[in-house]
């Protein structure tokens, strides 16, 4: 199986910690973006999302489980 994560600009949120942020769909814009309508690749409105400090465990791929989730 292959898969791609596409990635736009920063919101105002995510742009508080990098630059880049992945191309979040939300359900009404599936027909858009299947269609070629680049316009589905802007980012998301910032209060879409939640931000908040998470533990370090984020920081090793091995990490897969929910600790990741824990607060800083």
């Amino acid at each position: 199986m292959e898969c791609a994560i596409l990635t736009t600009v920063a919101n105002t949120l995510v742009a508080q910690v990098h630059d880049r942020m992945p191309v979040i769909l939300p359900p009404e814009a599936f027909g858009a973006w299947l269609g070629g309508d680049q316009v589905a690749l802007m980012p998301c409105a910032p209060e879409t999302l939640e931000s908040r400090p998470v533990s370090t465990a984020v920081n090793d791929y091995r990490n897969d489980d929910p600790r990741c989730l824990d607060p800083a």
